[in-house]
């Protein structure tokens, strides 16, 4: 099998339906590596939590792979990466925080390597889809962005003909 035609059939496998969130999530932690560190440094982030005007200081994703990084979590709290995100998943974080996780677990939890994954656009796009499809439109903004990104992806490429 070509190259072309293994990355189709793992795309294929991704989007199954009998294959669920959490599944095709695991899936990649297997493909790729671990994420090391956390999405966001912690000060700063707590920072961004109490309303401080701060800038959000991410770390850098394995972009030498063209990777991104997704937050797994996102399938409870919308849009994990960013600013007006992170202020706005503290409240929802509170009220599910018991029923998720244990009253100790602070909010940074939804950034910490054990709640992300990496993975290239196409499957990140996947993963936001199948996130909407199980959880009741959590993550259906991911999904549409992403979306648009791979469009344009591919409009290039066949444009320079890759």
């Amino acid at each position: 099998m070509i190259s072309s035609e293994k990355n189709f059939a793992w795309y294929k496998s991704l989007i199954s339906k009998n294959m669920s969130y959490m599944e095709a999530v695991h899936s990649l932690k297997k493909r790729y590596s671990a994420v090391g560190k956390p999405y966001f440094y912690k000060e700063n982030f707590e920072n961004v939590v109490k309303g401080d005007d701060v800038k959000l200081r991410k770390r850098r994703k394995n972009s030498k792979k063209g990777l991104y990084i997704h937050h797994i979590l996102e399938k409870e709290f919308s849009n994990l990466s960013s600013k007006s995100g992170i202020k706005n998943n503290k409240i929802v974080f509170e009220s599910k925080k018991e029923e998720l996780f244990s009253n100790q677990v602070e909010y940074f939890v939804t950034q910490i390597p054990d709640n992300l994954v990496f993975c290239d656009v196409l499957e990140h796009m996947i993963l936001h889809a199948k996130s909407s499809y199980e959880f009741n439109g959590q993550g259906k903004e991911g999904y549409l962005a992403l979306r648009g990104k791979c469009k344009k992806m591919v409009s290039n490429c066949t444009r320079r003909s890759c």
